[in-house]
């Protein structure tokens, strides 16, 4: 079986089909050759990783020029048995191209032609015989595959300091994080003030060898109170209090990692609750969620110092199926320059299919600053979210459950 792929700058339009029903090749026809053959590249990877050793082909044709885009296709369909022409790439001369060619050779050549409606998941056939490819595997990416697919990578912290973290999500610690939510999300502002106040003293304050254990002036207005908070919840151990000192432990190195960081705790939730999500049928809505991704622009990654990579991180990342959810959570106050970057970053890698969410837990929709930013947000199809601290536990799971959706 032989798809033939008219190429688009949207990569998710090259490969949909193959990851449909896998063929034993692709040819990739346009008139860029370097491009055609560093896409053919970067897709046959993503094959590869899943077990699948697919032949990607680039056929260069002549733009523009209707009589050449025949003549190239005419050879691929007499080299090839079975061709199967997929038209969600290429503009109307391609489509010309194909409907002469289907005309030319549907008497003497096996052809097909269809199309995948990504939205629905489901396969248009486009030349009215009703045979189309089967759906023999889910139209999913994952959100690493997604990434790699437009040309970039996912920096990890074990490849490079800094990189994405790995969590370990276990049932204790999904309660230890709705926990934290529940304090943060009552007062988010006193929460960022706190919680400065630990990622500050434990540069110099610490005391034993875990790394976990924190000393701290009693002095900060509030701080007594928090703490208590934190230890009857069991976020903290070992609590000590005097009129001067405050010490404690910290329950595990990813707590602490949420209580010295303000804005690390709404990331989570917004995980968590995407991850768990599903549908009346029980399938997952979100087939894969990343929090913390940080993303090489390039698919370079370079470890040594000296060498500049175009990096960026985004809170959060979701997938359905094959449309990229790109989540920036802001837990205090917001720059609007957040809006280009969460822009730029979800058309690189997402482009037409990509959904842009910023979830800005402070802003103020009615203030002169937040009715600015919002109008720009819409003009830039950003849907912004204020309100996440106001919604409970199933508020919360029906608003994550619609970021996908128009």
């Amino acid at each position: 079986m032989t798809y033939i792929e008219f190429f688009d700058k949207n990569a998710s339009k090259n490969i949909c089909a193959s990851i449909a029903n896998i063929p034993d090749r692709v040819i990739l026809v346009g008139h860029n050759s370097k491009v055609l053959v560093r896409h053919a590249e970067r897709y046959g990877n993503i094959f590869l990783k899943r077990g699948y050793n697919v032949e990607f082909i680039c056929h260069p044709i002549i733009r523009y020029n209707l009589q050449n885009i025949v003549d190239e296709l005419s050879v691929i369909v007499n080299t090839y048995d079975d061709c199967i022409f997929d038209l969600m790439g290429g503009d109307e001369l391609y489509l010309t191209a194909a409907g002469i060619i289907y005309e030319r050779y549907r008497n003497k050549r096996n052809i097909q032609m269809h199309r995948l409606n990504l939205g629905t998941g489901t396969i248009v056939d486009c030349d009215g015989d009703g045979v189309t490819i089967q759906l023999n595997n889910p139209l999913e990416l994952s959100v690493e595959e997604n990434i790699r697919l437009y040309g970039g990578d996912i920096v990890y912290d074990d490849i490079k300091p800094g990189g994405t973290y790995t969590w370990d999500i276990n049932d204790e610690f999904c309660t230890d994080i709705r926990l934290m939510w529940d304090i943060c999300r009552r007062n988010a502002k006193q929460w960022n003030i706190f919680t400065g106040i630990l990622s500050a003293s434990d540069s110099g304050c610490s005391y034993g060898d875990d790394g976990l254990s924190l000393s701290i002036s009693a002095s900060h207005t509030g701080i007594s109170d928090f703490i208590e908070k934190l230890n009857r919840d069991g976020l903290i151990t070992n609590c000590q209090k005097s009129s001067k000192r405050i010490k404690f432990t910290y329950k595990n190195a990813q707590v602490k990692k949420c209580l010295t960081k303000s804005g690390q705790i709404l990331e989570l939730i917004i995980y968590l609750t995407a991850s768990e999500l599903t549908d009346d049928c029980g399938k997952k809505i979100y087939n894969d969620v990343m929090t913390g991704v940080i993303i090489d622009w390039d698919g370079k990654i370079h470890t040594a110092g000296g060498v500049y990579d175009t990096e960026n991180e985004i809170d959060v990342i979701m997938m359905h199926g094959f449309m990229p959810i790109f989540v920036s959570c802001k837990n205090g106050a917001i720059d609007i320059n957040e809006l280009y970057k969460l822009f730029s970053v979800a058309e690189r890698f997402g482009g037409e299919y990509s959904k842009k969410i910023l979830i800005a837990n402070a802003l103020d929709p009615s203030e002169q600053f937040g009715e600015c930013l919002m109008q720009r947000a819409r003009d830039m199809k950003i849907r912004v979210i204020s309100d996440i601290r106001n919604l409970n536990e199933d508020e919360l799971r029906k608003k994550v459950g619609k970021f996908y959706s128009k």
